[in-house]
């Protein structure tokens, strides 16, 4: 980061590689700025506030990604039937609200609630049906072929479905 040519280097790979702005990273890149020149300690020091803004700005918006996961979560919770809303939520369901589900199911399990345990499962078996459903059907060959047990089904099920294969 430290020498990427122009801003959008700079945020562009902290975007992309969140994780190693870390307190290390800030340690190493506060000792670099201590023992520059005068000209490179300008430039470095804009390299930490513009990483320091970046980060700020991606966290904020994770943390909206996650309250808003949690929000579609407990929406989806309190309806009856799982199926059917998740088919209306389906394009809001992203990484996050599967983490999240998967957190709160693990939670659950820690907290030995069963009840929330089933209905939180119940809920990721429907998520994962809506998604396996509204893949392409090449990716549903793939996924139905990853789900058998052994070579031999899975050569029969080639066999069985070549006109689907492209």
């Amino acid at each position: 980061v430290a020498n990427a040519p122009d801003d959008h280097h700079i945020t562009s790979l902290i975007t992309l590689a969140r994780p190693a702005a870390d307190y290390e990273f800030f340690i190493l890149l506060t000792e670099r700025i201590e023992n520059s020149t005068d000209n490179e300690r300008v430039r470095l020091e804009h390299t930490r506030a513009l990483v320091l803004e970046t980060i700020q700005k991606l966290d904020a918006a994770a943390e909206e990604r996650t309250k808003a996961a949690a929000g579609l979560l407990q929406t989806l919770l309190l309806e009856e039937d799982l199926s059917a809303a998740v088919k209306i939520h389906l394009a809001e369901i992203d990484e996050t609200v599967l983490m999240l589900l998967q957190h709160s199911i693990d939670a659950a399990r820690t907290e030995k609630d069963d009840d929330r345990t089933d209905r939180l499962e119940q809920l990721r078996t429907a998520i994962m049906q809506a998604l396996h459903e509204s893949a392409p059907p090449e990716i549903r060959l793939v996924n139905d072929l990853l789900a058998l047990e052994n070579d031999a089904d899975a050569e029969k099920m080639i066999k069985r479905r070549v006109p689907e294969l492209t």
